[in-house]
């Protein structure tokens, strides 16, 4: 006894399709997103699920990241185990682990106990 195939609904008609395309501006991508949710036809759409039909579809364009500079965090962990290893005069096996601000805190020590 086959089971019988069901036709499958698709998730998004044809018409849906033509108004995500049509409403969708990729210079204003959230708002005009936010646009096509307000359309009662996609009420039970999410967010991500609109973005990901206009994906597919080939018209999304993700808006730009604003760009963060680097924050100067200072030497690296690398660079202050080595000045620690030149402080000590030997070498330091398994201080790697140890956090930044521990290895900063003991080469301050150090300094101050050398200048002592």
């Amino acid at each position: 006894m086959a089971k019988e195939a069901k036709e499958k609904t698709p998730n998004y008609t044809v018409d849906m399709v033509k108004f995500m395309e049509a409403t969708y501006d990729p210079e204003n991508s959230d708002e005009t997103v936010e646009l096509i949710l307000a359309d009662e036809a996609f009420v039970k759409k999410t967010k991500r699920s609109v973005i990901s039909k206009l994906v597919r579809e080939g018209v999304y364009v993700a808006p730009e990241k604003p760009k963060t500079e680097k924050k100067d965090q200072g030497p690296s962990k690398k660079e202050l185990i080595g000045h620690l290893v030149t402080l000590v005069g030997n070498d330091l096996k398994g201080i790697e682990g140890a956090t930044k601000t521990s290895i900063e805190t003991l080469i301050r020590t150090v300094e101050n106990l050398q200048s002592e």
